[in-house]
């Protein structure tokens, strides 16, 4: 979705994300779906970190995999290598959506990134290489009563949406009922008041 000078005038959708990693995971690494997703949650990462870093505990990622006979491990610079392809995808369809429709000349574009996606370990970095360093992770605004556990850019769309709902902003709410023909200069006032 594209906002200009804080209004609503694109959208489109790129028919992969972090789903399609969890895809990947699954045939790369002959996964259960459920483990793959977790070891994509737990140990996944867009860029290389495993200098030094212990090879992935595949007993308690995905107990499956640990247990197939005459399996190797997963390194953490494996699975980084499996990610980082399909998130730089990801990544580059959206800009070239949005180049196609013609708002590649906005100066000082931001990118908020949002969905489960975004929480993913190097994915911001990533994001920086394709779309230039103005780009963060959006996350829900503080509700009151709302448990920590939805606080995460996964439900930013949601509570969005959810807030939009509860408190739609004026130029979308319904015009109110004209009211009677006003009588006099001070029932035009008033009826100019309050029709606009």
């Amino acid at each position: 979705a594209l906002f200009l000078r804080g209004a609503f005038v694109f959208a489109d959708l790129v028919r992969i994300g972090a789903e399609q990693i969890t895809l990947d995971l699954v045939r790369n690494y002959d996964l259960p779906r459920a483990e793959a997703e977790r070891l994509k949650v737990l140990e996944g990462s867009a860029v290389d970190l495993s200098a030094g870093a212990p090879p992935i505990d595949m007993a308690t990622v995905a107990p499956s995999y640990a247990a197939g006979a005459a399996r190797g491990g997963i390194s953490r610079a494996d699975l980084a290598a499996t990610i980082r392809p399909r998130v730089i995808e990801t990544l580059s369809l959206a800009r070239d959506r949005l180049a196609q429709a013609g708002f590649s000349y906005l100066p000082r574009r931001r990118v908020v990134l949002t969905g489960g996606g975004a929480d993913l370990g190097g994915v911001l970095e990533t994001a920086q290489e394709v779309f230039g360093p103005a780009v963060r992770v959006g996350r829900p605004l503080h509700a009151e009563g709302a448990p920590v556990s939805l606080a995460g850019p996964a439900f930013a769309a949601l509570a969005g949406l959810a807030r939009h709902a509860a408190d739609p902003p004026a130029a979308l709410q319904a015009p109110k009922p004209a009211a009677a023909s006003p009588s006099g200069v001070s029932g035009l006032w008033r009826w100019l008041r309050e029709t606009w």
